[in-house]
């Protein structure tokens, strides 16, 4: 992924972090980390870090009212699948137009680069060919 999990700029695959678990890269100053630091290649990213389950939660008072996990999960999840392959869609369609927009906005930057650093060679070669005028004329 090229774009940083927090800020959604682009980052660089060196001096960033990248999630283990989801491969999300970040910036290591959005991690409000130095570029010093060393990140272990174990590292998991905040969103990963809050999906995880923490435990077996089924003996807790809410489980215990009757209500069958095995019917609340099953139309839970039927709904809630579709819903999240389309945000992936949804994201990942998202992600390609930033992606696009970013890349014509640096080609623009780039042509815009190509043609001043033409323009100065231009002004360089006509100066030098000034000085080498001057330099064969006898004085």
């Amino acid at each position: 992924m090229l774009h940083c999990g927090a800020c959604k700029k682009f980052v660089s695959t060196t001096g960033s972090a990248a999630c283990s678990s989801c491969a999300i890269r970040y910036h290591k100053a959005c991690l409000g980390l130095s570029e010093k630091a060393v990140i272990n290649k174990d590292w998991v990213c905040p969103g990963c870090t809050k999906s995880v389950q923490r435990g077996d939660n089924s003996h807790t008072p809410v489980r215990s009212l009757g209500v069958t996990p095995s019917a609340t999960e099953s139309s839970s999840q039927t709904g809630v699948s579709g819903d999240l392959s389309g945000n992936k869609e949804d994201r990942r369609d998202r992600e390609l137009a930033e992606f696009m927009a970013e890349m014509r906005e640096f080609r623009k930057e780039m042509t815009l680069l190509r043609e001043s650093l033409s323009v100065r060679l231009d002004n360089v070669e006509q100066r030098l060919v000034a000085v080498e005028r001057q330099r064969r004329q006898p004085s």
